[in-house]
């Protein structure tokens, strides 16, 4: 989507420039009251609540991450910074929601609400890890 939006919004800059550059290009102000305004996207925002399922959270890092700062969560007084993670059928082993634990050597994976784990595939530790 947001692709699509950059596109748009090139092929009308190119498609006015040459007006633009000639001064020959009218321009209305814009009606206010026919404004729409958005909320803004703030980096606290992105704090994942690993109450909700594997399913919910894995929604909710996709629509938070790119073109958006990201997610994040705190395990250990370490926060985590959280690109991409897929759900995964792991057991829990009975680890309450946001404990992280390993899969394999390669992935680790983070218990949710609902017994499900989310597998985190891109993530930083602000402590370098």
């Amino acid at each position: 989507m947001y692709e699509k939006s950059e596109d748009a919004s090139n092929a009308l800059i190119k498609g006015a420039l040459p007006e633009i550059i000639e001064r020959q290009k009218c321009y209305t102000p814009q009606d206010k009251s026919m404004t729409s305004l958005y909320l803004m996207v703030f980096f606290r925002d992105g704090i994942i609540d690993w109450i909700l399922s594997s399913e919910r959270r894995y929604d909710f890092i996709c629509a938070q991450t790119h073109p958006y700062s990201s997610t994040y969560t705190e395990y250990e007084k370490v926060k985590k910074i959280i690109w991409k993670a897929v759900p995964c059928d792991v057991s829990v082993n009975g680890n309450p929601p946001g404990t992280w634990f390993e899969d394999n050597a390669i992935n680790a994976c983070v218990a949710c609400g609902d017994g499900s784990a989310l597998r985190i595939l891109n993530w930083r530790s602000d402590d370098g890890s």
